[in-house]
């Protein structure tokens, strides 16, 4: 690492002693920056970043833990180092629980500190590259999320206003869309990513043991209750809770929902302890949970508790112009599943995706390309192996007899096309595969 890129902070009362200091390691190559108070210091984290702070602990005002939580709980990615009196064991072992990469006693020793401030350095590096890394991997996984769908796009913006707080979230959308997707996307890009994400669907579990598992319980809750057992919303602690198809709760599980959002602390079955929990909650539906409160099927105080931030997961007919992309990222990955050489669409096999309407979503687009890719031999999928009818998607009426006039089905297709787009030429075009003179055309026609 070239030292000159390097820039270190020294936070110390003692002026003569961070002056002395700040000159050794400038001799050795250093950028340093020196201050006298936590006050100094934060107006210095706000202008520069550092890799690495070498902060006494006690100062007058703001002590050195203040410093550290500020560097923890902010966007700087710094390492630090705590400098405490000698013997004081006590602050030492706290500034470690609380973070620090290390901590050095008084009087200092250059040769002491110097080894210390090149392995933060090193730890730092290292902590930089891994995260590269996983943010590397984490867009080869999710690369599907590029979008040139208005709705999408206007989903991934929100998703991004609401990742660093800890509002409840209620994705809506149906089944296939890509919920859970959404809620992960959501967590890994949250303050709570080291934490656990611990999904749950609600509609897999029968009504009895939804509870025990969300609350966990106490040995002798019930019959066949030999040990404790710790639930998902305690393994999430810290965390992130998903709930898939929350509407599918029954309503005591509602109820006991209801009582750890509002005070954030849940009792296992079969105990009476409490236990006071710091978990996020997401929760999904395809179903209209406002429709289900008016028919009294849903708690309407617990559908505007978890309804804080609602986003809408548009369906797949919706974002037609992201079928060719998303069908791509998905046969790469079934051709690594299956071993199969590399494969692609044909341009008719496309086309098929494109005009077709998906009702199940994602969901049904990854099934129809495994078993595409299954039945083909070679690498070009052909629309025939698709075993879509595209038909099925249009609104276009049968005659009794056989199918309409090829112009009276291409004018029932041009009017589908423009109302699923709201009336946009441009894009209508686009989906159709002409251009938008050839379309201004046939509707002059």
């Amino acid at each position: 690492m070239i030292k000159k890129y390097i820039r270190i902070l020294l936070v110390d009362d003692d002026i003569t002693l961070v002056t002395l200091i700040g000159d050794l390691l400038t001799a050795k190559g250093y950028i340093v920056d020196m201050a006298n108070s936590c006050d100094e210091a934060e107006e210095m984290l706000r202008m520069y970043r550092y890799q690495v702070v070498i902060s006494d602990f006690v100062m007058p005002g703001r002590n050195g833990l203040d410093l550290l939580r500020l560097c923890r709980h902010s966007d700087y990615d710094t390492q630090f180092i705590m400098v405490t009196a000698f013997g004081s064991i006590e602050n030492a072992v706290e500034a470690l629980r609380q973070g620090a990469f290390h901590y050095l006693t008084k009087p200092l020793q250059i040769d002491e500190l110097t080894i210390a401030l090149e392995k933060a350095l090193e730890h730092g590096a290292l902590t930089a590259r891994n995260e590269f890394l996983s943010q590397e991997l984490h867009k080869k996984e999710e690369c599907y999320l590029e979008s040139r769908s208005p709705d999408f796009l206007t989903l991934l913006a929100n998703l991004e206003k609401v990742r660093r707080v800890d509002s409840t979230i209620l994705l809506e959308g149906e089944t296939g869309t890509g919920k859970e997707v959404m809620a992960r996307l959501l967590h890994n890009n949250s303050p709570r990513s080291e934490e656990n994400f611990v999904p749950i669907n609600c509609g897999a579990l029968p009504e009895s043991l939804l509870e025990s598992e969300l609350f966990g319980y106490d040995k002798g809750a019930f019959t066949g209750a030999e040990s404790p057992q710790m639930g998902k919303l305690e393994y999430a602690d810290g965390g992130t809770l998903f709930l898939d198809e929350v509407e599918a709760m029954s309503p005591k599980a509602q109820v006991s929902l209801l009582r750890f959002l509002q005070e954030g602390e849940i009792t296992r079955l079969g105990s009476n302890k409490k236990r006071r929990l710091n978990v996020r909650i997401i929760a999904a539906t395809n179903k209209d949970l406002l429709e289900m409160c008016r028919k009294d099927e849903f708690r309407q105080d617990l559908y505007y508790r978890l309804s804080v931030f609602p986003l809408r997961v548009p369906p797949l007919r919706d974002r037609r112009e992201d079928i060719p992309g998303l069908a791509n990222w998905l046969l790469e990955r079934l051709c690594v599943k299956f071993s199969h050489s590399r494969c692609a669409l044909s341009d008719e096999a496309r086309d098929t995706l494109v005009n077709y309407d998906w009702p199940g979503n994602i969901r049904e687009l990854r099934n129809c390309l495994e078993r595409a890719l299954i039945i083909t031999p070679g690498e070009i999928i052909h629309a025939e192996a698709l075993f879509i009818d595209c038909r099925k998607s249009l609104p276009v009426k049968f005659d009794g007899i056989g199918l309409l006039p090829l112009r009276q089905l291409e004018k029932s297709y041009i009017e589908w096309a423009l109302d699923k787009l709201g009336g946009n030429k441009t894009r209508t075009a686009e989906l159709l595969g002409i251009t938008a003179r050839g379309l201004y055309y046939k509707l002059d026609r």
